[in-house]
């Protein structure tokens, strides 16, 4: 994965419309997004392993990420990760290693957080990395609920 120079005002405006940033000021979110690095995969190019440390967040700016979880030498696409969404927050917020991997579908663009900035958010802004961490907590709720859901129709009661 590459990384790209970009100004803050240019990485404001790929996250501006992330739902993690929804109800969050232009300033708030240029804080944020000061925060970030600009990335670039291609086609078929993985972001992150299974089994890896979650040192880093990703918003998708552009392009399409598949899931995938491998389980007794098996392969399999678990989700699809479209623009807006998040990509590897559940090993960035708890510290375990990633439960699963991601690969480009397509050429894509992310913001990546690494652990570094994020505390250093926590330290310089307490306040809105507290409103960070509730949007993230929502974002992972709905995924929860989207899983529930079809793990429902699975079961038996």
């Amino acid at each position: 994965m590459r990384t790209n120079h970009a100004t803050v005002a240019e990485k404001l405006e790929l996250l501006k419309n992330a739902p993690v940033c929804s109800g969050l000021n232009l300033d708030e979110i240029g804080e944020i997004a000061s925060h970030m690095i600009l990335c670039e995969a291609d086609s078929d190019e993985v972001i992150c392993e299974q089994g890896d440390t979650g040192d880093f967040l990703y918003v998708v700016c552009h392009g399409a990420i598949d899931v995938m979880r491998e389980e007794d030498g098996t392969k399999k696409i678990i989700a699809g990760i479209l623009p807006g969404n998040l990509l590897g927050e559940i090993a960035f917020i708890d510290g375990t290693k990633r439960s699963a991997s991601a690969v480009a579908k397509t050429n894509v663009t992310l913001l990546q957080m690494s652990q570094h900035d994020y505390l250093d958010l926590m330290r310089l802004n307490p306040l809105l990395w507290g409103s960070l961490n509730l949007r993230i907590a929502r974002e992972v709720c709905k995924r929860l609920r989207k899983t529930s859901k079809i793990l429902a129709q699975y079961l038996d009661y």
